[in-house]
């Protein structure tokens, strides 16, 4: 028996497990759920928006500020330069606990 048929036989063991027919069930379910999935575009689009505004060479921190503002999470970047190249970002997560209310 080689490497290929122990591999075929582990996936047909993985996939007849209770824990992983859950796991496939619940991944359907999420996947239908329209509420979600609107939730989820609209969350990959403010990530999306945000990285695109962080990665600029001239960041607007105001326009950063705004994005913050609109999520759960306050994400802070800090340039790591060596002499005048920048060599690295590193970037801090924080949950802000704060709920957000529009007035």
């Amino acid at each position: 028996m080689d490497c290929i048929d122990l591999f075929k036989r582990a996936a047909v063991a993985l996939q007849t497990d209770s824990r992983y027919l859950v796991l496939d069930q619940t991944r359907k379910a999420n996947d239908k759920d329209e509420e979600l999935q609107n939730l989820i575009g609209e969350f990959n689009l403010a990530r999306m928006d945000l990285n695109n505004e962080i990665g600029k060479s001239e960041r607007n921190d105001a326009r950063i500020a705004e994005l913050n503002e609109k999520s759960d999470l306050v994400v802070t970047v800090e340039t790591i330069k060596k002499g005048r190249t920048v060599v690295a970002l590193h970037f801090r997560f924080k949950e802000d606990k704060q709920i957000k209310m529009t007035i």
